[in-house]
This record gives structure tokens, sequence and C-alpha cells, in this order.
């Protein structure tokens, strides 16, 4: 993934990362044998160790100003926080109330709604840009 960053652009490879996480999460849904679970799984957990390396990367890459990266990545953190803080619980109580499923699709659709909104940035940030960087 790092390479392709490098590449295509760590923003660009985030949505198409978050795109792949959310049809992953949603096809789990039909994993009901257990090597299309482990298979699922695999390509999940990959997926995400992605997404979670290119943050730092787009977070530098938007911030102008070499000083305040540091409170730029303080503020993302903390906000990115809030959701790792309340989604496992939420997830859980989809399991204990409608099963598995429900989980899966709470899990897909809050990553394909984290994608639009770093499509949006992306979209925001090239406009400032004119265009003509890769981020």
């Amino acid at each position: 993934p790092v390479l392709l960053a490098r590449r295509l652009g760590a923003m660009n490879l985030m949505v198409a990362t978050a795109a792949g996480l959310a049809a992953t999460a949603f096809g789990l849904l039909s994993a009901g044998a257990l090597p299309r679970l482990l298979a699922a799984v695999v390509v999940f957990g990959f997926l995400m160790g992605t997404l979670f390396a290119l943050m730092p990367t787009v977070f530098v890459a938007l911030t102008p100003d070499p000083k305040l990266i540091g409170t730029r990545f303080g503020m993302a953190f903390a906000a990115m926080s809030v959701g790792m803080l309340f989604g496992p619980p939420v997830a859980g109580v989809f399991v204990d109330r409608w099963g598995y499923h429900a989980a899966w699709v709470w899990s897909g659709s809050t990553i394909a709604a984290g994608g639009c909104l770093i499509v949006v940035a992306r979209m925001a940030k090239s406009r400032q840009l004119g265009g003509s960087q890769i981020i």
C-alpha cells in the first residue's frame, strides 16, 4: 500500500481502501462457510491496516504549515477516538439484539460514510490546489 500511495496519492488510496472495506464488511453478510469467512476477515484486516497506516500520511499532506502537524495529529486522533470508543459497543448491542448481520451492516455503513467524507475532503483539497497535485 505504501508504494501505491506514492504513485496514486494517499487520499486517493484511502478512498479505494474505504470502498474495499465497506464492500468486505457487506460481503461478510454472505460468508456462511469457514473458508469464505476467513478469506473475508484476512482481506478486511489487510485493508483496515492500510487505512490506519495511511492516516498520518494524509494528515501531513493536508497540513500546509509544518508547525501545525502535531496539532492536526492530536485533533484528528481525538476525533477518531470517539468512533473507536463507541463503535465496538454499538456493534456488540447489534449482535446481541439482531445477530452478526446487523453488526456487519453497521460496520459497512459507517465505513462507507467515512469514505464519502474522505472523498469530500479530497475534492476540497484538490480544488484548493487547483487539481494539479496528487494528494
